[in-house]
């Protein structure tokens, strides 16, 4: 593979292909090798969704989730079916909803509202994904006792009349799965949307896909994977109780180092003294990408396969680590802030922990102006299948 720092960039990404394909088959082997809906809006959680949607179509999946229309059809062209779980607004469901349906896009409708504003902008059959909300108090038809699973029918069964559309899917999303304190909770849930799975069918209404398990449920609900499964952040290697491997290493170049005395102040505030004579390593990466301000002073970088501590305030595009005790630590070394490096690993779990978040805002924050590079077959290159970094 070539040298990570054999390129130019200031900072960069490099995104494993085989460890997001390998996540997959995880998945769907957790799942009873049922279908896989591969959750993949924002950018694919920052990991760029146009190769990653190529390389899970190459390995079997049929179906991909995404949020807004224009991530649905930057993906339409990828291989697998698309869902856009995301309600667009009226204005944008009437310029919007046509184009998707012609692309093949699968719309998801909550309400009759929607249901009703997406039939008037059609000029063909659309393809839909009916959603329940069985107590997430977010989105979707509402469903809580018998007489609201009845409503609840009967709204699907008046949107599936609607000549406009073909009912797909329907949908659910658990509140907190991975909760034992919740399981009662959850429970209910499931059996909400069981209960509503059942009575269409007992209408004439038979629903191709019934999904309800983001990736802490295919984890930590097995039983309750309906006959499809819907995973995100285990695509991109997070979550605990099987093998996953994180697919995102992120790094940035050291740009200069310098040696300054004992009491010295190091970035903005001056929050941070030098406890003894140091050495001052910056980093040409800041909270610009993704390295939350908040962080500062609370996580560690690898440098020549040595941690070597965050120092100062994290600055929009630098930060400073105290390299003292990394021999020959110069400009020019790499610092990976995500990733390996020698007998090392740091994870976007690590840096949530210090900046009290999750994993999915860490990556996601990875913002557009970090290059991204692949890895497939064990090749690392700065571009796949004719799509560069950036995407």
């Amino acid at each position: 593979m070539k040298r990570y720092n054999e390129h130019g960039h200031r900072v960069w990404a490099e995104v494993d292909l085989d460890d997001i394909v390998f996540n997959y088959r995880q998945a769907a082997a957790r799942a009873d090798n049922r279908p896989v809906c591969c959750v993949i809006k924002a950018n694919a959680y920052g990991h760029g969704a146009v190769p990653v949607a190529r390389a899970l179509a190459g390995a079997g999946a049929e179906c991909f989730a995404v949020f807004t229309p224009e991530e649905a059809l930057q993906i339409c062209e990828c291989g697998g079916d698309v869902l856009m779980m995301g309600v667009m607004c009226p204005a944008a469901a009437t310029a919007m909803a046509d184009t998707l349906a012609q692309n093949g896009v699968i719309l998801t409708v909550g309400d009759l509202r929607t249901a009703e504003t997406y039939a008037k902008a059609l000029k063909r059959r659309a393809r839909i994904c009916i959603e329940l909300d069985t107590g997430m108090i977010r989105t979707g038809l509402p469903v809580g006792g018998m007489e609201r699973v009845n409503r609840a029918v009967d709204g699907i069964m008046a949107i599936a009349a609607m000549p406009k559309f073909e009912v797909e899917g329907v949908i659910t999303h658990f509140s907190a799965p991975e909760d034992s304190a919740e399981k009662d909770f959850t429970d209910r849930q499931e059996s909400l949307f069981n209960e509503v799975c059942r009575e269409l069918e007992n209408r004439g209404l038979n629903v191709k896909r019934r999904h309800c398990s983001s990736s802490a449920a295919v984890l930590t609900r097995v039983d309750a994977i309906a006959n499809m499964v819907r995973p995100g952040i285990m695509l991109c290697g997070y979550g605990a109780g099987i093998e996953l491997r994180p697919a995102m290493s992120l790094r940035a170049r050291i740009i200069q180092v310098q040696r300054i005395k004992k009491g010295v102040s190091v970035g903005y505030g001056r929050s941070w003294r030098a406890p003894r004579d140091s050495v001052i390593a910056t980093v040409s990466a800041g909270y610009a990408d993704g390295l939350h301000r908040v962080m500062s002073g609370k996580i560690h970088m690898l440098v020549r396969g040595l941690k070597a501590a965050q120092v100062g305030r994290v600055c929009m595009d630098m930060c400073m680590l105290d390299v003292t005790d990394i021999a020959g630590a110069e400009a020019g070394d790499t610092a990976t802030i995500i990733g390996a490096d020698g007998e090392f690993r740091i994870t976007a779990d690590d840096l949530a922990e210090a900046a009290h978040t999750i994993p999915y805002e860490i990556l996601c924050a990875v913002g557009p102006r970090v290059p991204r590079l692949y890895i497939k077959d064990g090749v690392l290159t700065d571009t796949i299948a004719g799509y560069n970094t950036y995407l």
